[in-house]
C-alpha cells in the first residue's frame, strides 16, 4: 500500500505512488497525456483507479478484515496457476493501477474530441459529408491492459477455455448440453 499526500496536506491510500507510476509511465509508448500532466493531475488519477478499484467485487478475501484496501487477499492464482503472496499486494495490480491512472488522463485529454463528436451517424453539406460509426466507448469500462493484469481476480471472471462460437445459425462448438440466450 502507498499513501498519496496532496499539498494541501490531505491523503490518500493508493495502489501505486506517484514516484512509481511515473516509472512505470516513462517507459510506456501510450503514456504521453500522463507524463505530461502536473503532480496533482496524475495522483488525482491514482485516487480515481484506487477508487474505481475498490467497487469491485474480487474474488478470494482481504488478508486482514482492517487493512484499508482490499488488497492484498487470500485465495489467488495467477493465470500460471502459481499462487499470489497474501501478505502483500501484488505487482500485476500495482501495474493495473497504473495503467488505469495512464488511461484516466489520456480520457480527459480526449474527452473534448470525444463529446465534440459524440455518436454523429452523419453530417452532410451538399456532396461533402461526415459520418462516425464508432461509438464512443464507456469510459467505466476497463482498458484492456488493466483486465490483462488482473482480470482473473475480478468476480465472475471465468472464460470456457477452448471453446468458441461462430455467426448466428443457433449451432456452437460449446456442446450438447449449451442453450442460445435470445433475450437481448
Amino acid at each position: 500500500m502507498s499513501v498519496i499526500t496532496f499539498e494541501s496536506g490531505i491523503e490518500f491510500t493508493v495502489y501505486a505512488d506517484l514516484e512509481t507510476a511515473d516509472l512505470y509511465a516513462f517507459g510506456s509508448f501510450y503514456a504521453t497525456a500522463f507524463r505530461a500532466a502536473t503532480d496533482t493531475e496524475r495522483m488525482r488519477a491514482l485516487v480515481q483507479a484506487t477508487r474505481e478499484f475498490e467497487a469491485q467485487c474480487w474474488i478470494g478475501e482481504k488478508t486482514s478484515a482492517s487493512q484499508a484496501l482490499q488488497f492484498p487477499r487470500t485465495g489467488l492464482t495467477r493465470r500460471d496457476g502459481t499462487s499470489v503472496a497474501s501478505d502483500s499486494i501484488p505487482q500485476e495490480m500495482i501495474d493495473a493501477a497504473i495503467e488505469r491512472a495512464i488511461s484516466i488522463v489520456d480520457g480527459a485529454a480526449k474527452a473534448n474530441e470525444d463529446i465534440a463528436n459524440a455518436n454523429i451517424r452523419r453530417l452532410q453539406a451538399g456532396s461533402a459529408q461526415i459520418e462516425y460509426f464508432r461509438p464512443i466507448t464507456d469510459p467505466s469500462q476497463f482498458p484492456k491492459p488493466v483486465l490483462d493484469r488482473i482480470g482473473i481476480w475480478l468476480c465472475g471472471s471465468s472464460a470456457v477455455a477452448g471453446s468458441s462460437a461462430y455467426g448466428t445459425d443457433g449451432t456452437s462448438n460449446f456442446g450438447d448440453d449449451f442453450e442460445f440466450n435470445r433475450g437481448f
